[in-house]
């Protein structure tokens, strides 16, 4: 092989090489923006493993067919997969200037589909979690009863993230449950170019954030289960947390960095 040939083969490599890093550059910038919707599952995946005093709940609560319990963890799994997808779609649908990865152009089949893929996630995991917690169970039927529902959420919801668009076309009511692709706009550059519905839900989302929180504080309500508490939980911190994230690349403003800050200035004054 002589000098010519090693060099181009060299520059092929780099070349190859350079495309490679500008690619997992691009992916890594994609998943930053919707890091909290990433975060959530990530959480509730290990908090399943690691915590054995939730294993312990989840199982008592399908061996002793809770019925108020079951209803409001499949809820919940149900309402965090959505706001996960939810929040992970909305962000992805702003152009950031200081994130060229958000352009609509870039990574679109990434953007289209790791939101619906982190939605199913969800109630999954916790399916998973509580099928393998049936092995050990006392009263196995009950906890394979409660598994299998939570993994028909998760096929529920799946088939309606995937299958939104093609229902919106099957009757004109339905419309309202997605825009088409051809009239759907992309690259958005701040919160008031998003649709009103997406707007007035996030708002909501927001609010019921703050009151949940309130109420928990004056008045816990246990009845509904440690686990759908947690569950709830998590889908709305999804919200709160991408709504930073949006302010801080909107603006161009370390937000998150800025709450970290003063979480360490008040929590000398705080009794709890």
């Amino acid at each position: 092989m002589d000098e010519t040939t090693r060099r181009s083969a060299f520059e092929a490599l780099m070349t190859r090489g350079h495309a490679l890093w500008c690619r997992i550059r691009d992916i890594a910038a994609v998943l930053k923006i919707i890091r909290f919707s990433l975060l959530v599952p990530a959480v509730l995946i290990v908090v399943l493993v690691a915590s054995d005093q939730l294993t312990d709940i989840l199982r008592a609560v399908g061996e002793d067919a809770r019925r108020g319990q079951i209803a409001s963890l499949l809820l919940a799994a149900a309402f965090e997969a959505l706001i996960v997808w939810y929040t992970a779609r909305t962000m992805l649908r702003f152009n950031f200037e200081s994130i060229p990865a958000s352009q609509a152009s870039v990574l679109p089949n990434l953007k289209r589909y790791l939101p619906r893929w982190l939605a199913v996630l969800v109630p999954t995991a916790i399916g998973v979690r509580v099928l393998l917690l049936a092995k050990g169970s006392a009263y196995p039927a009950a906890v394979y009863v409660l598994a299998a529902a939570l993994l028909a959420i998760a096929v529920v919801v799946g088939v309606y993230v995937h299958g939104r668009r093609v229902l919106a076309r099957v009757h004109p009511r339905l419309a309202v449950l997605a825009e088409q692709v051809s009239t759907e706009r992309r690259d958005l550059r701040s919160w008031k170019d998003l649709p009103r519905t997406t707007r007035f839900v996030i708002v909501l989302l927001l609010i019921a954030n703050a009151a949940l929180m309130l109420l928990y504080v004056v008045r816990p309500v246990a009845a509904i289960g440690a686990p759908a508490i947690l569950v709830l939980a998590l889908g709305l911190i999804a919200v709160v947390g991408s709504a930073f994230v949006y302010m801080g690349n909107h603006y161009d403003v370390p937000v998150l960095v800025l709450l970290l800050i003063w979480v360490v200035i008040i929590s000398p004054f705080n009794d709890n």
